[in-house]
């Protein structure tokens, strides 16, 4: 008798492959071609799908070029439901050198086209690449839609690569609807719906995507699109949804439509359930959110889209419930924008570039007002803000909606440019949380062109964009909101009426334009700026910031060159609005610039229950164009308060009497204002332009106290750096204004450790920005800092040096007193470009060296130049000896007789220029002595005016 053991596992089944189908016809047979064999004629698409869905394993269907009509009078979409890779020739016009899948010959809305949509994915890990998918029509069969190109179910998975979704209609994602997980990657989804069904077969939500799941878009263009919500993709996070994750890495959202969300419309809510009529949740039973959430990184732009109403680029918001008797359990609307660019988008009522929304739209659906406006625009155009005509909105019996989770907008290193709406032509804020951080919003409110591809979506809105005219918030419009701007650049917006750069309003603006609601039902707005800059903006009023029975506090930050045809060139605080400014500069603005009226260019206080609180800071060198109620260039206070902390500095306090007198307090008025003694805005280190005071400004050293003591803001919290990010205190006690002098040059330099303006010890400042001990060498007037440009008469040591720019590279420049006076100040090195004045004395092909000498018969007082200084000798040496060719030429300006004369003595010897001159004396504080040198950048006309 034998034994035969078996060991469990000895024996196994041969092992299945992967199967390679390759289509090799271009029909939707019935019965179905599917044989898919080496015989030829006997696999259509249909048919290679159906036998991958039947085997189990990831399969490969290989479509080459041509044209594949499907026939959806015996079939659906083509349905996958397991691992699959489909591979066209590449996408296309659809002219048969490309692999183009299509549901019609016929696009949607013309005789004889689909009535299904291409794709469905409804399991499995898919990949569709090299494809053009067109002419389908998304479906309503069950509790959710299909869309007219490829649906993704959830639990499924769908790569898609390298193709074209276009020409497709849906009421929800007329290219793409996602409930799963989606890649697209180089992949253009465009033209859909087509332009032939415009506007009655617009897209309720998403005209190119629809997402309710995760979807990510890669290198990608999404364009030409139209919705009424959501132009070009759709984020929707839905009762028993989930969430809803939107990302974009390097891809273009340009050139769509909609009513609300030319770009993008990010929400959380029922839109989709109160549309369908599909039901959210039982009655009275809370239904459960997932969040919404848009994130755009890696280049990603956002441009040329179109709202009808609100939110030319990108609406982020929360649609409200409307079942009472149910509190639903709130997920969250986030928008967060990172190295992307917003620009030139449109919206006929609020927010340009973005709207991120917590009231408007949830007042809209809770007065069943939202649908009738849809419908009203869609068929009739827009009509700007309000509501339609004919429409019911005389009360607000509801209320306002109250969110524990408003939406949240976070831009980083982002830039908002040249977008255009009626309020917020840049940023719309009205109710929700907003962070813009590191990034530009600039020239906004200017009408842009119609960025066209050739797509009529542009054309179709050109009268929109002839209608727009910005009236509020050029920059950013926050209302009713929660809004931080820090480290940004706010520069050259303009609106016809109120706050060119920023307006922060209380809500008085929606409740006059949209609904009578009481403003004091709203929530309050807020507004926190931080080492920023808001400049050269334009309004009639409030051109930097108008701030409207809100409340605003401003730190570390810049109001420059911005311009008011009447009241408030840098601020305007009205209607029992509070401003509170902690070391801000406020120069160079200007009021009444329309001519006939116009008060306080630095900062205008309106009604008597307003009040601007002022610590640290600088309102000095602003500009009263009209002067009708007298000349309040500075500060105007006809009946408000405006409250000094201390320590602040007017140049001409005029226009607000008996207010800057507390400790520290520098005031000057009409008769004798104080100059500040600021350089020109510029980039001075940081992440936005400031204006750096010069040597022996009155701002410098102006705190008392020692270290931190003397850097607190309102509430006494420490103000531990500058704008610019650079520590406070830079010596052994603070500044006044947005910038905080060190010791060195103004700008940390290559191969320094601090703005010391060298790397070695000995010249008032240490390598380490430490001052000097008193009694040193190079600390002659023994107070232990370094003043402006201290050395000792008869020295040759520790040159000033300065440069600018050209096209061949940085210039270095250095100037040293070699003997005679006691100071250099204000040596600026200047091309020909930067001069401000055109002198026609001075028609020479040159750049500028420009400085000051003059003796300083008591270091411990405010003028630096009260002492005789009757000669010096000084040293420029440039980077190379041909600066100095084909001459050297100086000239010295008198301000008596306001002409140039030639000194004479110049020693030229190589790259250096040597020579003498004569100081004006005591008090001279005027005169300028002005280096020629030739401008390595070309020929051109320099001129000077007196430069103080």
């Amino acid at each position: 008798m034998s034994v035969i053991l078996l060991g469990v596992g000895t024996l196994r089944p041969p092992t299945a492959s992967a199967a390679v189908f390759n289509v090799d016809r271009f029909d939707d047979p019935s019965p179905v071609a599917m044989a898919c064999t080496a015989a030829a004629n006997n696999c259509s698409l249909r048919g290679a799908i159906a036998k991958a869905n039947g085997n189990g394993l990831t399969d490969t269907i290989n479509v080459p070029a041509g044209i594949y009509t499907l026939d959806f009078a015996t079939f659906d979409e083509l349905t996958i439901s397991s691992d699959l890779t489909i591979q066209g020739a590449g996408a296309g016009t659809c002219d048969g050198t490309d692999t183009c899948i299509q549901a019609s010959s016929s696009e949607p809305g013309d005789i004889g086209a689909a009535d299904n949509g291409v794709f469905l994915v409804t399991a499995g890990m898919v990949t569709i690449r090299g494809v053009t998918i067109r002419h389908g029509v998304g479906r309503f069969p069950m509790s959710f839609p299909l869309a007219g190109g490829v649906t993704v179910e959830a639990g499924a998975t769908l790569d898609l690569r390298d193709s074209t979704i276009t020409l497709n209609r849906a009421e929800f994602g007329a290219g793409v609807v996602n409930f799963g997980t989606t890649t697209v990657r180089d992949t253009q989804v465009i033209g859909n719906p087509p332009p032939a069904s415009f506007p009655s077969g617009l897209a309720l939500c998403g005209g190119g995507l629809a997402n309710f799941g995760s979807l990510t878009l890669i290198d990608s263009l999404v364009g030409g699109n139209a919705a009424a919500f959501g132009g070009g993709i759709c984020n929707l996070s839905v009762p028993g949804g989930g969430d809803a994750a939107l990302m974009l890495t390097n891809t273009e959202v340009v050139e769509n439509l909609a009513v609300f969300g030319g770009g993008i419309y990010n929400d959380v809510g029922d839109l989709f359930f109160s549309f369908t009529s599909n039901a959210e949740s039982a009655p009275g039973i809370a239904p459960v959110l997932g969040a919404a959430t848009v994130t755009t990184n890696g280049h990603t732009a956002i441009g040329g889209n179109l709202a009808l109403y609100d939110g030319g680029g990108v609406v982020n918001t929360r649609f409200p419930f409307f079942d009472p008797t149910a509190d639903p359990i709130p997920g969250d609307a986030t928008a967060t924008f990172t190295e992307s660019l917003i620009v030139e988008n449109t919206a006929a009522c609020g927010g340009g570039g973005v709207f991120n929304d917590g009231l408007i739209i949830p007042v809209f659906a809770e007065e069943n007002l939202l649908f009738q406006l849809v419908e009203f625009i869609i068929f009739n155009g827009p009509h700007g803000c309000g509501v339609p005509v004919g429409a019911d909105s005389t009360s607000a019996a509801d209320g306002i909606p109250t969110f524990d989770h408003p939406p949240t907008l976070t831009t980083t290193r982002s830039d908002v440019l040249g977008n255009v709406a009626i309020f917020g032509s840049g940023v719309a804020n009205t109710g929700g949380q907003a962070s813009l951080s590191d990034g530009t919003i600039n020239q906004n409110g200017f009408t842009p062109p119609c960025l066209s591809i050739g797509s009529t979506v542009c054309a179709q809105s050109l009268p929109l964009i002839m209608m727009v005219i910005p009236e509020f918030g050029g920059g950013i419009y926050n209302t009713a909101g929660d809004l931080t701007v820090d480290r940004c650049t706010v520069d050259s917006n303009i609106v016809e009426l109120a706050g060119g750069g920023i307006l922060n309003d209380a809500g008085f603006l929606l409740s006059e334009v949209f609904f009578p609601i009481p403003p004091n039902l709203l929530p309050p707005a807020t507004l926190t700026l931080t080492n920023s800059t808001i400049s050269r903006n334009q309004a009639d009023a409030g051109a930097g910031l108008e701030n409207f029975a809100a409340s605003t506090t401003a730190t570390n930050s810049t109001f420059s060159g911005n311009v008011a045809q009447f009241d408030g060139g840098g601020i305007e605080n009205d209607a029992l609005g509070e401003v509170v400014l902690n070391n801000v500069t406020i120069t160079n603005n200007t009021a009444g610039d329309g001519g006939s009226s116009g008060n306080g260019g630095g900062i205008f206080e309106t009604s008597g229950d307003d009040t601007i609180v002022v610590k640290n800071s600088i309102i000095a060198g602003n500009i009263d164009a009209v002067g009708d109620d007298g000349s309040t260039p500075d500060c105007a206070n006809p009946n408000g308060t405006v409250m000094s902390l201390g320590y602040n500095l007017i140049g001409d306090a005029t226009g607000c009497p008996s207010t800057f007198t507390e400790t520290g307090d520098q005031a000057g008025d009409s008769t004798t204002p104080i100059d500040p003694r600021l350089a020109k805005l510029a980039n001075n280190g940081g992440p936005t332009k400031t204006h750096r005071p010069l040597s022996n400004s009155p701002a410098s050293l102006a705190i008392d106290g020692v270290g931190m003591d003397a850097c607190k803001d309102k509430n006494g919290d420490p103000i531990t750096t500058d704008q610019r990010g650079y520590a406070r205190p830079q010596r052994n006690s603070c500044d006044i204004g947005a910038y905080e002098v060190g010791c060195g040059d103004g700008v940390v330099d290559d191969g320094e450790e601090c703005d010391d303006g060298n790397t070695t010890d000995g010249d008032c400042c240490s390598s380490t920005c430490q001052a000097e001990v008193p009694g040193s060498p190079y600390d002659t007037d023994g107070d232990g800092v370094c003043d402006g440009f201290e050395s000792p008469s008869g020295t040759d040591d520790d040159p000033m040096t300065a440069s600018y720019q050209p096209p061949g590279g940085p210039l270095l420049v250095q100037l040293k007193l070699v003997s005679g006076c006691d100071r250099i100040l204000n040596f600026h090195f200047l091309h020909e470009s930067d001069l401000p004045v055109q002198d026609p004395v001075l028609q020479f092909p040159f750049g500028l060296v420009s400085f000051k000498l003059c003796s300083d018969s008591n270091p411990r007082d405010n003028d630096p130049c009260d002492g005789t200084c009757t000669q010096a000798t000084v040293k420029i040496t440039f980077p190379n000896a041909n600066l100095t060719q084909p001459g050297f030429v100086y000239r010295k300006f008198d301000p008596t007789t306001n002409m140039y004369f030639n000194p004479h003595g110049v020693t030229l010897n190589g790259n250096m220029a040597t020579f003498t001159l004569t100081d004006g004396g005591v008090n001279d504080t005027d005169h300028k002595i002005n280096g020629m040198i030739t401008d390595p950048s070309g020929p051109g006309t320099a001129g000077t005016g007196p430069r103080r």
